[in-house]
């Protein structure tokens, strides 16, 4: 099993693995679903724990973001999810970035318009 910092790493834009040629997202809807199916590819690939939403805390693996995740924020055109060990923003728009809790960015991700995610 890999640890969790691992995984987003493997991801990650200096990989040449899915999430970087995942077609950008036009809405925070499909940013959210894209996130939860990569991860869930990735986690499936490389983690070692088969998938089992009921125990998503404490098994070793990593999962999607779950709606009870969201955070609320002052920007009205952003979602942030909060999960185990990082923080997902998503615009509005589609754009996607993911920080490890120290504030390092380890995924961007940007819109179908190009446009980046800024905070």
């Amino acid at each position: 099993m890999l640890p969790t910092t691992w995984t987003l790493r493997i991801v990650s834009p200096n990989s040449s693995g899915a999430w970087k040629l995942a077609e950008p997202c036009a809405n925070a809807d499909d940013a959210l679903d894209l996130v939860g199916r990569l991860l869930e590819e990735v986690e499936n690939e490389f983690s070692g724990v088969p998938y089992n939403p009921s125990t998503p805390t404490n098994d070793g693996r990593m999962y999607p973001p779950r709606a009870d995740s969201r955070r609320k924020i002052d920007q009205p055109d952003m979602r942030l999810y909060r999960t185990r060990g990082h923080r997902l923003f998503i615009s509005e728009t589609g754009a996607i970035l993911i920080q490890e809790l120290n504030g390092t960015c380890v995924f961007s991700k940007v819109d179908k318009n190009g446009a980046q995610l800024r905070l």
